[in-house]
């Protein structure tokens, strides 16, 4: 009797073990867009402010005051999207799916990297910090829009939270 049971055992644990390792992309990327919901969120806000805030700055002369209120607008979005970028790192690397996440982690942390730049640039606006910024910036937004499109498209999903 107690060969059965163990018998019974592993073969539950090898199908359920099974199930989940040979899901298919589709439902993989599904799952991944419910879990990362909260996250692609802040992300998508934290950046959204900020460019909101440029584009209030380019139209003109702005106060110290607002420039200083917008430096630690950027801040904060720099620290919420460090709080959740590390999340976009998934135990999973293989095939489009694998790699559209890996490359969501890495445009989340350029994004971050990018709103401590924007914090650089509100106290040093010079045409240098300006450069880097917006090459720094094309460039995670690219990485960000491309993984979002993929993953969305894996899961047969429309209109991808793009920035």
């Amino acid at each position: 009797m107690p060969f059965i049971v163990v018998v019974v055992v592993v073969a539950v644990a090898g199908v359920t073990a099974a199930c989940g390792s040979s899901q298919p992309p589709q439902q993989r990327a599904q799952s991944y867009i419910r879990d990362m919901s909260h996250d692609i969120n802040t992300v998508q806000v934290s950046v959204q402010s900020v460019q909101a805030g440029l584009l209030l700055i380019q139209k003109g002369a702005v106060s110290n005051d607002a420039l200083d209120q917008f430096a630690e607008l950027a801040q904060q979005a720099h620290d919420s999207i460090n709080a959740v970028r590390q999340d976009f790192a998934t135990d999973d690397t293989s095939g489009n799916l694998g790699n559209a996440e890996v490359e969501l982690f890495t445009a989340a942390n350029d994004l971050k990297n990018t709103m401590g730049t924007v914090v650089t640039l509100t106290g040093d606006p010079n045409p240098a910090n300006v450069a880097h910024f917006t090459s720094q910036y094309q460039n995670a937004v690219g990485e960000w829009d491309d993984g979002v499109k993929t993953v969305w498209s894996i899961a047969g999903e429309s209109k991808p939270p793009t920035l």
